[in-house]
């Protein structure tokens, strides 16, 4: 009992440090925002023997989203890691994020176990990342087959995005 309170908080106090983050003006940069998500996955990570790695392109470093979009980009980001430390088995997530003039497109990718599409429950995490990406207007799809990793792709209207 003492253990499910305690981890509980810290899910609590975590969430909390995320809507302060998310609210401040100062971290309105997407470029800011990789950082965050670069040290989330570390942590999360840490002792699970799975490598990381987030790339982004040029354009990227040049938005500045709104507290919207900066909580659930992050929270989008965060549901991903999470199902993939939790199931995947992988050795490697990789995250790439790429800025257009009509959109972002962030994919994460794993080279787990993967799963038939057709036969997973859709649980908390998926429809969480579905129903966080049509807040934003934006599209969430998943694919993966078994034995070949899983990858997730958000693509999110720049125009719901950006200041």
């Amino acid at each position: 009992m003492l253990k499910r309170i305690i981890e509980s908080s810290q899910r609590m106090m975590e969430s909390m440090s995320d809507i302060v983050w998310a609210i401040h003006s100062k971290n309105d940069s997407l470029s800011g925002m990789t950082d965050r998500m670069t040290d989330f996955a570390g942590e999360r990570l840490m002792g699970l023997g799975i490598e990381f790695g987030l790339e982004k392109d040029a354009l990227v470093d040049q938005l500045h989203l709104t507290m919207r979009a900066r909580r659930n980009l992050l929270m989008l980001f965060k549901e991903g890691i999470n199902n993939a430390a939790k199931y995947s088995q992988s050795n490697r997530i990789r995250c790439s994020i790429a800025a257009s003039t009509d959109a972002v497109t962030m994919i994460l990718a794993d080279d787990g176990v993967g799963f038939n599409t057709d036969d997973v429950k859709s649980g908390n995490g998926l429809a969480s990342m579905k129903k966080r990406a049509e807040e934003l207007k934006g599209k969430f799809s998943v694919n993966s087959i078994p034995d070949s990793g899983a990858r997730l792709t958000f693509i999110l209207p720049i125009v719901q995005l950006i200041n």
